[in-house]
């Protein structure tokens, strides 16, 4: 396979099919990289409840075309308070729509993120746990060793 400059198709190997991971794919497929995403578990699933995402979070997600997709299932915070052991409000303080703060379920956001990188043509593994990375970029998974060459 060839990219658009005529050479060999760049390969990349991610491990770890999170937030980072699936974030990398998405950058890297969107490129013309070909990926292979390589997870340990049996499925792809989020671990923790929420997640807080600005600013710079935000505008990747709107990068890789997820903007609509993640903002209908968010909670768009108005307020920030801090609050001292008792409940009693040390520091409140209104958030602005220039600077705004989402909360979002992690299932959805890894959903999200799953679908777009498998949408971009990134291959996921999962039951495929990376035992060790070369400094060549080949890595062993289970005894077998794949390389980006």
């Amino acid at each position: 396979m060839l990219d658009a400059r005529g050479a060999g198709m760049r390969k990349a190997i991610v491990c770890g099919s999170g937030v980072a991971g699936l974030s990398a794919a998405i950058a890297l497929a969107s490129k013309g990289w070909q990926v292979d995403v390589y997870e340990r578990s049996t499925a792809v699933r989020e671990i923790g409840a929420g997640i807080f995402i600005k600013g710079n979070g935000l505008r990747v997600l709107d990068g890789f075309g997820l903007f609509d997709n993640i903002r209908a299932g968010c909670v768009v915070l108005r307020e920030a308070r801090t609050l001292d052991k008792d409940g009693r409000i040390l520091q409140q303080r209104r958030l602005h729509e220039s600077n705004p703060v989402w909360n979002i379920q992690r299932e959805r956001l890894i959903t999200a993120l799953l679908d777009r990188a498998t949408e971009l043509g990134a291959r996921v593994h999962t039951d495929s746990s990376v035992e060790a990375v070369s400094p060549d970029g080949s890595v062993s998974i289970r005894g077998g060793r794949l390389g980006t060459e």
